[in-house]
Protein backbone atom coordinates (compact mmCIF):
# COMPACT_ATOMS: atom_id res chain seq x y z
CA UNK A 1 0.00 0.00 0.00
CA UNK A 2 2.80 2.41 1.03
CA UNK A 3 4.23 1.57 -2.35
CA UNK A 4 1.02 2.62 -4.29
CA UNK A 5 1.18 5.78 -2.19
CA UNK A 6 4.35 6.52 -3.00
CA UNK A 7 4.07 5.27 -6.93
CA UNK A 8 0.61 7.99 -6.45
CA UNK A 9 2.33 10.94 -4.86
CA UNK A 10 5.82 11.02 -6.99
CA UNK A 11 2.75 11.20 -10.82
CA UNK A 12 1.26 13.89 -8.77
CA UNK A 13 4.22 15.88 -8.32
CA UNK A 14 5.68 15.21 -12.05
CA UNK A 15 2.42 16.52 -13.40
CA UNK A 16 2.47 19.02 -11.02
CA UNK A 17 6.36 19.91 -12.45
CA UNK A 18 5.22 19.72 -15.65
CA UNK A 19 1.60 22.29 -15.06
CA UNK A 20 4.36 24.34 -13.65
CA UNK A 21 7.00 24.29 -16.62
CA UNK A 22 4.13 24.82 -19.11
CA UNK A 23 2.99 28.02 -17.02
CA UNK A 24 6.15 29.04 -17.28
CA UNK A 25 6.61 28.70 -20.98
CA UNK A 26 3.54 30.36 -21.55
CA UNK A 27 4.40 33.56 -19.70
CA UNK A 28 7.70 33.73 -21.06
CA UNK A 29 6.21 33.71 -24.92
CA UNK A 30 3.73 35.93 -23.46
CA UNK A 31 6.58 38.48 -22.57
CA UNK A 32 8.60 37.62 -25.44
CA UNK A 33 5.52 38.76 -27.77
CA UNK A 34 5.20 42.19 -25.77
CA UNK A 35 8.76 42.73 -26.37
CA UNK A 36 7.76 42.18 -30.12
CA UNK A 37 5.00 44.87 -30.52
CA UNK A 38 6.92 47.04 -28.30
CA UNK A 39 9.56 46.93 -30.33
CA UNK A 40 7.42 47.01 -33.64
CA UNK A 41 6.02 50.06 -32.79
CA UNK A 42 9.08 52.24 -31.96
CA UNK A 43 10.90 51.06 -34.63
CA UNK A 44 8.27 52.17 -36.53
CA UNK A 45 7.75 55.12 -35.06
CA UNK A 46 11.75 56.31 -34.63
CA UNK A 47 13.63 54.03 -37.18
CA UNK A 48 15.81 51.70 -35.88
CA UNK A 49 18.89 53.98 -35.04
CA UNK A 50 16.72 56.05 -33.29
CA UNK A 51 15.17 53.51 -31.05
CA UNK A 52 15.67 53.06 -27.54
CA UNK A 53 15.55 49.59 -25.81
CA UNK A 54 14.39 51.51 -22.29
CA UNK A 55 11.59 52.63 -24.17
CA UNK A 56 10.74 49.29 -25.66
CA UNK A 57 10.81 47.86 -22.29
CA UNK A 58 8.43 50.38 -21.06
CA UNK A 59 6.15 49.69 -23.78
CA UNK A 60 6.40 45.92 -22.69
CA UNK A 61 5.55 46.65 -19.10
CA UNK A 62 9.22 45.06 -17.88
CA UNK A 63 12.34 46.69 -16.75
CA UNK A 64 15.19 47.09 -19.65
CA UNK A 65 17.47 44.51 -18.24
CA UNK A 66 14.78 41.76 -18.88
CA UNK A 67 14.38 42.94 -22.36
CA UNK A 68 18.82 41.35 -22.79
CA UNK A 69 16.98 38.37 -21.02
CA UNK A 70 15.27 37.62 -24.75
CA UNK A 71 17.40 39.49 -27.20
CA UNK A 72 21.34 39.59 -26.95
CA UNK A 73 20.79 43.17 -28.42
CA UNK A 74 18.98 45.86 -30.62
CA UNK A 75 20.20 44.17 -33.82
CA UNK A 76 18.90 40.79 -32.49
CA UNK A 77 15.61 42.43 -31.55
CA UNK A 78 15.09 44.07 -35.25
CA UNK A 79 15.64 40.06 -36.80
CA UNK A 80 13.48 38.85 -34.48
CA UNK A 81 10.69 41.33 -35.72
CA UNK A 82 11.63 41.41 -39.88
CA UNK A 83 12.37 37.85 -39.93
CA UNK A 84 8.91 35.96 -39.16
CA UNK A 85 6.98 38.70 -41.46
CA UNK A 86 9.87 38.30 -44.75
CA UNK A 87 9.20 34.58 -44.28
CA UNK A 88 5.48 34.52 -43.93
CA UNK A 89 5.81 36.71 -47.48
CA UNK A 90 8.11 34.38 -48.86
CA UNK A 91 5.46 31.56 -48.44
CA UNK A 92 2.58 33.31 -49.62
CA UNK A 93 4.98 34.29 -53.08
CA UNK A 94 5.62 30.13 -53.40
CA UNK A 95 2.17 29.56 -53.02
CA UNK A 96 0.79 31.96 -55.39
CA UNK A 97 3.35 31.46 -57.83
CA UNK A 98 3.77 27.16 -57.80
CA UNK A 99 6.93 27.30 -56.04
CA UNK A 100 8.80 29.50 -58.69
CA UNK A 101 8.87 32.27 -56.99
CA UNK A 102 10.98 33.01 -53.21
CA UNK A 103 13.39 35.13 -51.97
CA UNK A 104 15.87 33.01 -52.36
CA UNK A 105 14.81 31.46 -55.85
CA UNK A 106 17.50 31.94 -58.55
CA UNK A 107 16.03 34.36 -60.33
CA UNK A 108 18.75 34.57 -62.97
CA UNK A 109 18.64 30.93 -64.17
CA UNK A 110 14.30 31.30 -64.22
CA UNK A 111 15.29 34.19 -66.76
CA UNK A 112 17.99 32.28 -68.84
CA UNK A 113 15.07 29.43 -69.00
CA UNK A 114 12.57 32.00 -70.33
CA UNK A 115 10.39 30.21 -67.70
CA UNK A 116 6.58 31.66 -67.79
CA UNK A 117 5.60 32.83 -64.21
CA UNK A 118 2.51 33.50 -63.15
CA UNK A 119 0.94 35.10 -60.19
CA UNK A 120 -1.98 33.91 -57.74
CA UNK A 121 -2.50 37.98 -57.52
CA UNK A 122 -6.27 37.78 -55.52
CA UNK A 123 -4.79 34.65 -53.12
CA UNK A 124 -1.62 36.99 -52.66
CA UNK A 125 -3.33 40.08 -51.84
CA UNK A 126 -5.18 37.87 -49.04
CA UNK A 127 -2.33 36.53 -47.87
CA UNK A 128 -0.48 40.13 -47.72
CA UNK A 129 -3.02 41.48 -46.18
CA UNK A 130 -3.23 38.87 -43.49
CA UNK A 131 0.81 39.23 -43.11
CA UNK A 132 -0.01 42.77 -42.48
CA UNK A 133 -3.06 42.38 -40.30
CA UNK A 134 -0.45 40.39 -38.17
CA UNK A 135 1.99 43.30 -37.31
CA UNK A 136 1.14 46.62 -38.78
CA UNK A 137 3.61 48.20 -37.17
CA UNK A 138 6.39 45.87 -38.18
CA UNK A 139 5.44 46.17 -41.75
CA UNK A 140 5.30 49.59 -41.99
CA UNK A 141 8.52 49.67 -40.62
CA UNK A 142 9.87 47.69 -43.35
CA UNK A 143 8.24 49.58 -46.14
CA UNK A 144 10.13 52.97 -44.92
CA UNK A 145 13.10 51.77 -43.86
CA UNK A 146 15.93 52.32 -46.48
CA UNK A 147 17.97 48.78 -46.24
CA UNK A 148 14.95 46.72 -46.56
CA UNK A 149 13.44 49.16 -49.67
CA UNK A 150 16.81 48.96 -51.44
CA UNK A 151 16.19 45.28 -50.96
CA UNK A 152 13.25 44.50 -51.89
CA UNK A 153 13.43 47.23 -54.91
CA UNK A 154 16.13 44.93 -56.04
CA UNK A 155 14.45 41.76 -55.52
CA UNK A 156 11.40 42.90 -57.76
CA UNK A 157 13.69 44.29 -60.35
CA UNK A 158 14.79 40.92 -61.28
CA UNK A 159 11.44 39.44 -60.63
CA UNK A 160 9.61 41.75 -62.85
CA UNK A 161 12.12 41.24 -65.22
CA UNK A 162 11.26 37.46 -65.20
CA UNK A 163 7.52 38.31 -65.29
CA UNK A 164 7.46 40.20 -68.09
CA UNK A 165 10.34 38.40 -70.28
CA UNK A 166 7.74 35.36 -69.95
CA UNK A 167 5.40 37.81 -71.67
CA UNK A 168 7.13 40.18 -74.06
CA UNK A 169 9.73 37.53 -75.22
CA UNK A 170 11.10 40.26 -78.37
CA UNK A 171 11.82 43.03 -76.15
CA UNK A 172 15.15 44.23 -75.49
CA UNK A 173 16.47 43.26 -72.10
CA UNK A 174 17.21 46.61 -71.55
CA UNK A 175 14.17 48.18 -71.78
CA UNK A 176 12.43 45.25 -69.77
CA UNK A 177 14.78 46.36 -67.06
CA UNK A 178 14.03 50.01 -67.49
CA UNK A 179 10.37 49.14 -66.83
CA UNK A 180 10.68 46.90 -64.14
CA UNK A 181 12.91 49.26 -61.90
CA UNK A 182 9.81 51.58 -62.56
CA UNK A 183 7.23 49.11 -61.76
CA UNK A 184 9.07 48.12 -58.75
CA UNK A 185 9.26 51.47 -56.89
CA UNK A 186 5.54 52.02 -57.89
CA UNK A 187 4.68 48.80 -56.57
CA UNK A 188 6.06 49.00 -52.90
CA UNK A 189 4.80 52.83 -52.46
CA UNK A 190 1.05 51.55 -54.08
CA UNK A 191 1.17 48.78 -52.10
CA UNK A 192 2.39 50.15 -48.88
CA UNK A 193 -0.60 52.77 -49.60
CA UNK A 194 -3.17 51.24 -50.06
CA UNK A 195 -2.88 48.71 -46.47
CA UNK A 196 -3.60 52.32 -44.79
CA UNK A 197 -7.41 52.58 -45.43
CA UNK A 198 -8.40 49.95 -43.01
CA UNK A 199 -10.84 51.84 -41.47
CA UNK A 200 -12.01 53.06 -44.99
CA UNK A 201 -12.39 49.38 -46.81
CA UNK A 202 -14.23 48.53 -43.22
CA UNK A 203 -17.10 51.98 -43.83
CA UNK A 204 -17.52 50.89 -47.99
CA UNK A 205 -17.94 47.30 -47.49
CA UNK A 206 -14.81 46.78 -49.56
CA UNK A 207 -11.83 43.91 -48.79
CA UNK A 208 -8.33 45.65 -48.41
CA UNK A 209 -7.04 42.27 -50.18
CA UNK A 210 -8.81 43.81 -53.14
CA UNK A 211 -7.85 47.35 -52.92
CA UNK A 212 -4.09 45.58 -52.81
CA UNK A 213 -5.25 43.67 -55.72
CA UNK A 214 -6.25 45.83 -58.00
CA UNK A 215 -3.45 48.53 -57.00
CA UNK A 216 -0.89 45.50 -58.27
CA UNK A 217 -2.97 44.45 -61.06
CA UNK A 218 -3.18 48.20 -62.32
CA UNK A 219 0.89 48.78 -61.78
CA UNK A 220 1.97 45.35 -63.39
CA UNK A 221 -0.79 45.90 -66.52
CA UNK A 222 0.13 49.53 -67.23
CA UNK A 223 4.27 48.87 -67.42
CA UNK A 224 2.94 45.44 -69.51
CA UNK A 225 1.66 47.63 -72.07
CA UNK A 226 4.32 49.96 -72.28
CA UNK A 227 6.66 46.51 -72.89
Amino acid sequence: MNNLNNTIAIKNEHMYINRKEDYMQILKDNIRNKILTAASTEFNDKGFENASMRKIAAKAGITPGNVYRYFKNKEGLLDAVVQPIMNDINQALLECTDGKISWTADIDELLKEKETVNIDLKRFSELFVEINNKNRAGMSFIAKNQVYREQIKNWLIKTLGVYYSSRRKKVPAEFTVVMSSIAAVTLIDAVTESLKFEKECSQLHIKESDVVQQSISVILGAEEIMI
